[in-house]
């Protein structure tokens, strides 16, 4: 049985750690939300939570996007290209 490429070793584990960051957001802000109505449900605070970390797995995605086509192109992503 042939081994998969390091290029899709590399993708697979980007897609991996992508979507574990995508759940612990939905998670996180989840619980956020529960404590928030539970226990100072006359403010609302739970997207000052939701908003970092949306930040946050943006730029995540953003890594991902360029991991993913340099893999795929075989190149280095744009880096120390002219």
């Amino acid at each position: 049985m042939k081994k998969p490429s390091k290029g899709f070793l590399t993708r697979d584990l980007q897609r991996h750690l992508l979507t574990l960051h995508f759940a612990l957001f939905v998670a996180g802000v989840a619980v956020a939300a529960w404590l928030n109505r539970s226990y100072t449900p006359e403010r609302l605070w739970f997207q000052w939570v939701a908003l970092p970390w949306l930040v946050l797995l943006g730029l995540h995605l953003a890594s991902f996007s360029r991991v993913t086509i340099a893999s795929m192109t075989g190149g280095s992503g744009g880096k120390g290209t002219r």
